[in-house]
């Protein structure tokens, strides 16, 4: 009996990664006795997609009337999807291999209910030396049982452990967090796997400045409704040491230092790939943990606008 592997990939006016991505699939050597189904998920852009996407026989176009959110455009994603088997990929990742489907297929097969893997850089860089650093954490802290700090940039699951885990939560809607809340509930469920053949690359440009501007939003937004409810995650993964909600001695500091934040970013962007690696690799974590103390002073509105340093 022929089983359907179902890939999700959510997108929002980035059409080029998505058909990229979807091609790349294609090229996928499939376990025996299965079949590809991709589901690329328009998350409101209201844009018209490109005939080079309509093209590909494999792939089921969604399009949602108004943007949802990550969570939720996966969510709509899955229940459109065909397959026993479903894969999470964001549109700017790419399968480092032709083997990277049926390796986290044969994890699933062999009694995990769930499957993540390293997300590396692209060209040699500072970007993608710091990306292979921050995926070998990632591993170590899931040998360690801390299974739950995958990715959806690179996710697999069986629909029924994912049906059982209740989805992503779509309240989720910003940037941060929605991945680590899904993957602590399907923990519970059963075992999650990290294949080391099952990577993706991050096939994006990456700028200091758009890493900055995440943190804000995800420490202003996402991270409250996380650690509102998994504390002892959240101190884990390190965020509960930079968060001026749990620490107020640090607020003063965060809106002292905000000023300096983006312009400095912008100033490191330029001179990242001149300095020694250690050095940018610091001073990219102390712009980062500035920016996510600094957004964790913020009330925002749902669209993610900045208001007012709480009182």
């Amino acid at each position: 009996m022929t089983e359907f592997i179902s890939v999700v990939i959510p997108t929002y006016r980035n059409w080029t990664g998505a058909y990229t991505l979807a091609e790349a699939l294609g090229r996928q050597v499939l376990p025996a006795e299965t079949e590809l189904d991709v589901v690329i998920v328009d998350d409101g852009s209201g844009e018209i997609p490109p005939e080079t996407v309509k093209d590909l026989k494999y792939v089921q176009l969604l399009q949602l009337e108004k943007n949802i959110g990550r969570a939720g455009a996966r969510n709509a994603g899955s229940r459109a999807s065909k397959g026993q088997y479903l894969f999470f990929i964001d549109c700017d990742c790419l399968p480092s291999d032709n083997k990277f489907l049926a390796s986290h297929m044969h994890a699933l097969r062999h009694n995990a209910v769930g499957s993540t893997g390293h997300v590396l850089g692209v060209g040699g860089g500072f970007w993608d030396k710091y990306q292979r650093l921050a995926s070998l954490r990632r591993q170590k802290q899931h040998r360690q049982g801390h299974v739950w700090v995958g990715s959806t940039q690179n996710l697999a699951v069986a629909r029924s452990a994912f049906e059982q885990a209740g989805e992503f939560n779509a309240s989720y809607r910003h940037y941060g967090f929605e991945d680590r809340e899904f993957l602590i509930r399907l923990s519970s469920i059963g075992a999650i796997a990290w294949p080391l053949e099952a990577s993706v690359l991050h096939n994006d440009a990456v700028h200091l400045t758009s890493i900055v501007e995440k943190m804000i939003q995800a420490a202003a937004l996402s991270a409250r409704t996380f650690s509102s409810h998994h504390m002892k995650e959240y101190r884990t993964l390190g965020y509960a040491r930079i968060d001026a909600r749990l620490h107020t001695w640090l607020y003063l500091p965060a809106r002292l230092l905000a000023p300096f934040i983006k312009p400095a970013a912008r100033m490191l962007d330029n001179t990242l790939p001149r300095l020694p690696f250690f050095l940018a690799y610091s001073l990219v974590k102390l712009i980062t943990a500035g920016a996510f103390l600094y957004g964790s002073t913020l009330e925002q509105t749902d669209n993610g606008d900045e208001q007012q340093a709480r009182p």
